[in-house]
C-alpha cells in the first residue's frame, strides 16, 4: 500500500520531468535508426509511449513519407498514457485530436501537463458507423496525415462508413485481431452498443484480410504489420513510389500477447491455440460470402 501511495505521489510530482527523459532517450533511439538501409518495418520498431513498436514506425514512415498536414487522428485512446500518438505529439510537435468512449479518460487528459502545452483536442464519444462521420466533421476542419484506429470492436464497420476522402489521410493504421487467422475476411458482426468486454475479451475486431481488401476498396495499399500482431500500416495508394505493397500473408503476425481473461476480468494468460479454442462458439460475419459464421466451423 505504502508502494502504490508513494509512486501515485511519484507520478503526480515528478511525471513530467520522467516524461522528458523517456523523451530524449527515444529521440536518440530513432537517431540511430534513421541510419539503417532497409524498406522492413520490423527493423524500425520502438516503443516510447506506443504499446508495441509502433512509435518507431511511425517515425520512419513520416521522415521517408514527409507529410503536408502535420495532424493526427486517434481512435480508442484510454487515457493516452499509453498511445500511437502521444511521441510524434511530443517529438515532431503535431497537431491531433485523439477520441475515447469513457468520460474519466477524457477528464485525465484534460487534466495532464501536456494538454495546454500542445495543441490537442480530446473528445468523448462513443464511436459508431451512424456518428463516425458527423462528429468528426464537426470537430476536424483541416485534413489530417495520420489516422489510428482501435475501438476494440466495430474497426471494420467504422472504417468502412468513414470518409476517408474528406480527412484524406497519408497513413493508416488499424487494429486487426490475429486470432482470426489470415486465410478468411473476418470481423464480428456489427453491433452499435458493442464493448469488448461484455461478451468475451478475445471476441473484437477483424482480421488482417478483411482489413486489407476493404482498405484497398479506400485507396491504400499494406505495407506491413507489427511484430506483436495487432497493428497493420497502410499507406494512400499515390505514395507507392516510396514503399512497396505487401501481401497480407507475407505481413501477418502471430500475437505473442496472452490477454485472455476470466469471467471477472482477471487474465488468464492463454497461449494462441487456447485463445482461439475460447472464441471457436462465436459468430463472426464472413465479407467475401456476407454471412455469419461459426469460429469453430471454419479451418484456420
Amino acid at each position: 500500500m505504502f508502494i502504490k501511495i508513494f509512486n501515485k505521489i511519484l507520478n503526480k510530482f515528478f511525471k513530467e520531468d520522467i516524461e522528458k527523459t523517456k523523451i530524449l532517450s527515444g529521440k536518440k533511439l530513432l537517431d540511430n535508426q534513421s541510419t539503417k538501409n532497409s524498406k522492413n518495418l520490423n527493423d524500425y520498431e520502438a516503443s516510447i509511449f506506443s504499446q508495441w513498436g509502433e512509435d518507431g514506425i511511425i517515425n520512419y514512415l513520416i521522415n521517408i513519407i514527409e507529410p503536408k498536414e502535420k495532424t493526427f487522428l486517434e481512435f480508442g485512446v484510454d487515457n493516452y498514457d499509453e498511445s500511437n500518438t502521444r511521441f510524434l505529439l511530443f517529438n515532431k510537435n503535431w497537431s491531433g485530436h485523439i477520441i475515447d468512449g469513457n468520460q474519466k479518460n477524457i477528464d485525465y487528459i484534460k487534466k495532464s501537463y501536456y494538454y495546454w502545452k500542445y495543441d490537442i483536442n480530446a473528445y468523448c464519444k462513443f464511436i459508431d458507423c451512424e456518428n463516425v462521420n458527423d462528429f468528426l466533421k464537426s470537430k476536424i476542419k483541416k485534413k489530417i496525415s495520420l489516422l489510428s484506429l482501435d475501438i476494440d470492436g466495430n474497426d471494420y464497420w467504422v472504417l468502412q462508413k468513414l470518409d476517408l476522402n474528406h480527412f484524406n489521410p497519408e497513413i493508416l493504421i488499424c487494429e486487426y485481431n490475429s486470432l482470426l487467422g489470415s486465410k478468411y475476411a473476418l470481423t464480428t458482426p456489427y453491433e452499435k452498443n458493442f464493448i469488448r468486454n461484455k461478451k468475451n475479451y478475445l471476441y473484437y475486431g477483424a482480421s488482417i484480410l478483411a482489413f486489407t481488401k476493404l482498405c484497398k476498396k479506400k485507396g491504400y495499399f499494406l505495407i506491413g504489420s507489427n511484430l506483436n500482431g495487432n497493428n497493420l500500416f497502410f499507406l494512400r495508394n499515390d505514395l507507392k513510389s516510396k514503399f512497396d505493397e505487401k501481401n497480407h500473408e507475407e505481413v501477418f503476425q502471430y500475437s505473442k500477447f496472452r490477454e485472455s481473461r476470466d469471467k471477472n476480468g482477471n487474465l488468464t494468460f492463454e497461449n494462441y491455440e487456447k485463445s482461439q479454442n475460447i472464441i471457436s462458439n462465436y459468430e463472426f460475419y464472413n465479407v467475401d460470402t456476407e454471412k455469419n459464421i461459426i469460429f469453430k466451423d471454419l479451418k484456420i
